[in-house]
């Protein structure tokens, strides 16, 4: 019988693996060769971290004010989890490790860098291409 094979679409076994994202330059949409490799947003990379912060919302509950700046920097928390590698990363004429504080730096001062992450993760088709 042949039909559509499901394992031919394993989201989480890609994701896992990760993808890589080209950067772009927000004002002449041109890449600037810098390379980040991201888990998506099925991966345990990803989903373990997103988690882990919602159940700490759940355990704190009524006591806890909704905080839009929390919530932001939970979201750099999950992308900075999310990234595996990168290449050509220079800040102030150095090259930057791939770290994950490094990574919550590069997405918390340069929003666009961080924009282009977040689309790409919570696109599948990112980890779908050959």
């Amino acid at each position: 019988m042949a039909g559509f094979d499901f394992a031919s679409r394993d989201c989480i076994q890609r994701a896992a693996q990760g993808a890589e994202l080209e950067v772009i330059d927000p004002i002449t949409g041109k890449s600037v060769d810098v390379f980040i490799v991201l888990a998506g947003a099925d991966s345990p990379q990803y989903r373990n971290t997103s988690l882990m912060f919602t159940r700490r919302r759940i355990r704190n509950g009524a006591r806890s004010e909704f905080d839009p700046e929390k919530l932001e920097k939970e979201n750099i928390e999950v992308l900075a989890a999310s990234t595996l590698s990168w290449k050509g990363v220079v800040l102030e004429g150095k090259d930057l490790p791939c770290t994950r504080e490094n990574a919550v730096m590069l997405y918390t001062r340069f929003p666009w860098v961080k924009e282009q992450v977040e689309r790409f993760v919570i696109d599948r088709t990112s980890y779908f291409r050959d």
